[in-house]
């Protein structure tokens, strides 16, 4: 056969293969599109429906679209959601069509939409994998594609558009498409490589705007935390393996970042069965995420209120592994770091700064603090411990925070019971620093702290406090506060001590306080209630407060010191006045003040410059009932000493210098603190004072009780006894007596002065301190005449002699002698008198002998002083051979020695031996005449001064003196009675 009739055979061959071919296709393309809707309608569980099937000529068919809709795999009803692919090419190989196998070369779909809902992914994880197709895996490619997504987790459908799909022949198909939100240049690339069983997933995010979630709705609020705790640009990748023989996903080596934040997941995955997610699992590491994106949870915790915070800045790492099925429930574990971070804490308007933590998280939502630390105000504050969640909300906790130098503020003050709080208020603590422990559990709190601060007051006592610190212990259940190591200075002083406060009911405090060389300041003069009086004290003291139950809001002393005990040892006090000047000074001495009142003991100090030593008490309600003892140092009366007393300037003007000792009981402290009554008893070792050159010295003993309900109503009674006691050239050995004074008079009734042999006393004597005036009774008893007239300077053999008695009035103003004034009487026995210089003088004149064989034994007369004078207006000498009478003055001038006082004297004398000498033996008066006593009298006038006189002779006798003398001799001698 010719070739080109092979070659034309073969054409009709192939022609009519074709044919036929073409001819059974068209016949047998319905009935291969309902054999493909069964088949694919049960391995899928849905409804298929294939419209437009068509074998095309040798190579392959096409297909217009196939919808598919999912069955309830429970009732078998169709869901709601559908597949739907459109244009679709299927290549055979020729080969294939020869055998009858029919296997696709090559699968083209122009488009396919699916629509997925909560019953579509029941339905897609509820397929099982059929047989694996033998032979080579078809071409397969999809031009276009859209998966719309609508689930419960989702507020919105989601959708995915632009999906391509192209499979080399393989195992595997490749499918790229993007996930758009919103619009067109907010997507996310996905590639998926497609196995029958088993499929590989990439989903990658490339500056992706996540303010496209708000469209989504998202449950839980995921958009804002996200927003907040990573920014609005995402970047990275999700691995995904998807297996749908096991129905599982799983996620591998996926990472994202969003502004500073990151998320890498190192494993993870979703096991599904038909009705929901089965288990899920995943482990994964965030880093630098805002920790803003926990504000609202660390808000939501109640411990105690301060935990609340806001969140400022730093940033959180979270790390863990998390899995969850539906058996047993959620298991994980995450490891939380914090890193320079910061929080406000609004209700103790405190911040924190430069935060560092490592937290775990458990189930069942406990929260573990390993380890935490920040900065606030300076000072380090760590925590430790965990804490329970329920719902948000705190239902158990223990944490423990350490802090180091913390300055803590007012507002730290909710951390304590209300009652406490005003305690510590009223200590008026200046810049508190805080160290040491804070425990808190839910029912239980409690804190072990070192505190100091600036300045601090201790509520209810008189002590405002530098550089205070102490050692803080509280237990929530024991209602008690202590403070151990309490310690502080007060103006260099330092008060240390325990305190527990307790508040159990009205806040009381136990206390043991000891203070060490504190000062006497303002506040403990107003505590005393000393600043109601016009006392000011100074000094300084070492104490010991120790109280039970006691009570800060207390009035002093009525209520405080019920239940308060004060030891104090006084170191240099000084007390002032107002009015007085410095009053004590140099005080030193134990103290003691309780309820019962106070007691002093071992005081020593000044007052008014002068030493003493003291003690006594002072009942507390009974001043009336208080007592002082005072024992003086020896005492320097001068000048100095009156400048310094009350009353000194009254001393002052007397010139009474010298040293005593005093000994005072001082009794009843009313009106201001004076003493209202008391006794002294004083050793005068020498007293001294001079006026107008009139000196007194005296030493001895006085005793002496007063009563002063005031300074200027001050009444004193009382004795002394004198050993020794000069006025002027006046000295006595001895001098007693009682006195009083009231009103600024001093009144002394009776007293008694040894002298010169005799006495004296002196009755109603008064002594008026105001202006000086004084005046008083004299009784001279057998005073030694000899030893007056050399006290004045008069001595030797010729000085008069004799025993003086006599009554003797004055007055006078000071010891001014010119403003005495006075009278009395004297008389003289046993007296040698004629041989005074005066008297040896007049006998010269008158041309008499002097007596020797018989002296003078006894003299008698009066006197008066006024205006600087003492007026003799008679004076008679009898007893010798010449009887004399004497009147005339003698000057008492101020400012004059005793030889410089002028004298004027009229002297009468009788010329007859032994005339006087008959007088005890007969009547003189009968027996002799005045005319002849005439005849036997002479007279002398004397003129000059004491030291330096002249003695004249009158020529005729005077009358009136020889009268008095006749008076004069009956006083002397008695007339004996008439037979």
């Amino acid at each position: 056969m010719k070739r080109s009739t092979k070659y034309l055979l073969t054409a009709i061959s192939v022609f009519l293969l074709v044919l036929i071919v073409h001819s059974a296709s068209v016949v047998l393309s319905p009935m291969i599109a309902a054999r493909m809707e069964k088949s694919m309608s049960k391995k899928l569980n849905a409804e298929v429906e294939i419209t437009g099937f068509a074998v095309r000529f040798l190579s392959g068919a096409s297909i217009e679209s196939i919808a598919v809709k999912p069955l309830d795999p429970d009732t078998a009803e169709p869901e709601a959601g559908v597949i739907s692919l459109s244009e679709i090419k299927i290549d055979l190989f020729p080969a294939s069509l020869v055998s009858g196998r029919y296997q696709p070369k090559r699968i083209e779909i122009e488009n396919i939409n699916a629509d997925f809902n909560n019953q579509s992914f029941n339905w897609l994880f509820s397929l099982k994998p059929g047989k694996e197709i033998s032979g080579k895996m078809p071409e397969i490619k999809v031009n276009d594609g859209s998966v719309r997504i609508e689930h419960r987790v989702l507020g919105k459908p989601l959708h995915v558009k632009d999906i391509k799909i192209s499979g080399p022949t393989g195992a595997m198909i490749a499918v790229n498409g993007q996930i758009n939100f919103g619009n067109k240049n907010n997507c996310l690339d996905l590639k998926m490589n497609w196995a029958p069983s088993f499929a590989q997933a990439e989903i990658r995010a490339e500056n992706f705007d996540l303010s496209v979630l708000r469209e989504l709705n998202m449950a839980g609020g995921i958009y804002t935390d996200l927003q907040t705790g990573f920014g609005e640009k995402l970047t990275g990748r999700l691995l995904a393996g998807i297996s749908l023989k096991s129905s599982t996903v799983t996620l591998q080596n996926s990472f994202f970042n969003a502004g500073r934040a990151s998320l890498e997941i190192f494993s993870g995955g979703l096991s599904f069965d038909r009705q929901a997610i089965e288990r899920a699992w995943i482990r994964a590491e965030v880093k630098r995420i805002n920790p803003e994106i926990v504000k609202d949870f660390v808000n939501n915790l109640q411990i105690k209120n301060f935990a609340k915070a806001r969140i400022k800045q730093g940033h959180i790492n979270i790390g863990g592994i998390a899995s969850w099925n539906k058996d047993a429930g959620l298991d994980y574990r995450a490891d939380v770091s914090l890193r320079d971070g910061s929080a406000y804490f609004p209700e103790l308007k405190t911040a924190v700064n430069d935060m560092e933590a490592e937290i775990e998280v458990s189930p069942p939502a406990r929260i573990k603090i390993r380890s935490s630390a920040g900065w606030v105000s300076n000072g380090k504050i760590e925590a430790f411990g965990f804490f329970d969640l329920r719902n948000k909300t705190v239902k158990d906790y223990r944490l423990e925070l350490a802090l180091g130098e913390i300055t803590a503020n007012k507002s730290m003050l909710v951390l304590l019971p209300e009652n406490v709080r005003e305690v510590v208020e009223d200590m008026q603590l200046q810049h508190p620093v805080v160290s040491g422990k804070i425990m808190l559990a839910s029912q239980h709190a409690g804190v072990e702290l070192e505190a100091k601060a600036r300045r601090a007051r201790m509520p209810g006592l008189p002590f405002t406090i530098a550089t205070p610190a102490s050692n803080i212990k509280w237990d929530s259940g024991a209602k008690k506060i202590y403070f151990n190591q309490c310690r502080g200075h007060i103006n260099g002083g330092l008060l240390s001590g325990n305190v527990v406060l307790k508040y159990d009911g009205p806040v009381n405090a136990d206390f043991n306080l000891h203070g060490r060389r504190l000062p006497i300041n303002p506040e403990m003069l107003k505590w005393l209630e000393l600043d109601k009086t016009p006392w000011m004290i100074t000094g300084g003291y070492d104490i010991e407060l120790r109280a039970a139950n006691w009570r800060s809001g207390e009035n002093f002393p009525a209520q405080a010191l019920k239940k308060l005990q004060i030891k104090a040892d006084l170191r240099d006090v000084a007390v002032y006045h107002p009015v007085y000047g410095k009053v004590a000074d140099n005080w030193y001495g134990h103290l003691t003040m309780d309820e019962k009142g106070s007691r002093v003991k071992d005081f020593r100090g000044e007052i008014f410059g002068v030493g003493f030593h003291a003690s006594g008490t002072i009942p507390e309600h009974e001043l009336s009932k208080a007592h002082l003892s005072l024992e003086s140092e020896n005492i320097d009366l001068n000048e100095q000493l009156y400048g310094r007393l009350p009353f000194g300037e009254k001393i002052k003007k007397t010139g009474i210098k010298g040293q005593c000792e005093l000994r005072a009981e001082l009794d009843s402290l009313h009106g201001g603190w004076i003493p209202e009554k008391g006794s002294v008893s004083t050793v005068i070792h020498s007293l001294n004072s001079g006026s107008l050159n009139l000196q007194i010295s005296t030493g001895g003993t006085a005793r002496f009780a007063f009563t002063a309900p005031g300074a200027e109503k001050a009444s004193v009674e009382g004795k002394f006894d004198m050993n020794r006691f000069s006025l002027g050239k006046f000295e006595a050995n001895r001098l007693s007596g009682d006195f009083t004074y009231h009103d600024g008079r001093i009144k002394i009734p009776g007293m008694k002065i040894n002298a010169y042999g005799g006495s004296i006393r002196l009755n109603n004597s008064i002594i008026n301190t105001e202006n000086g005036r004084w005046r008083t009774e004299l009784l001279p008893v057998r005073m030694d005449l000899e030893s007056i007239f050399a006290a004045f300077g008069i001595t030797g053999e010729n000085t008069p002699a004799g025993s003086l008695r006599g009554e003797i009035k004055l007055k006078g103003n000071r010891f001014n002698p010119e403003a005495v004034a006075g009278s009395g009487t004297i008389k003289v026995a046993h007296g040698i008198l004629y041989d005074f210089p005066i008297f040896t003088s007049i006998f010269n004149v008158l041309d008499l002998q002097m007596p020797r064989q018989k002296p003078v034994t006894d003299a008698y007369g009066n006197f008066k002083i006024k205006n600087g004078k003492i007026t003799i207006n008679e004076l008679l000498l009898t007893g010798g051979t010449a009887p004399m009478l004497m009147e005339g003055s003698v000057g008492l001038k101020k400012g004059k020695d005793f030889k410089e006082q002028s004298l004027e004297l009229l002297i009468t004398a009788a010329k007859t031996d032994g005339l006087l000498d008959r007088i005890p033996l007969i009547n003189w008066i009968k027996h002799y005449t005045l005319d002849l006593f005439k005849r036997i009298a002479m007279q002398v006038r004397v003129e000059g001064t004491i030291g330096d006189y002249k003695v004249k002779r009158l020529s005729g006798p005077v009358t009136e003196p020889v009268e008095k003398m006749w008076g004069l001799m009956e006083k002397l001698t008695p007339s004996p009675p008439e037979k």
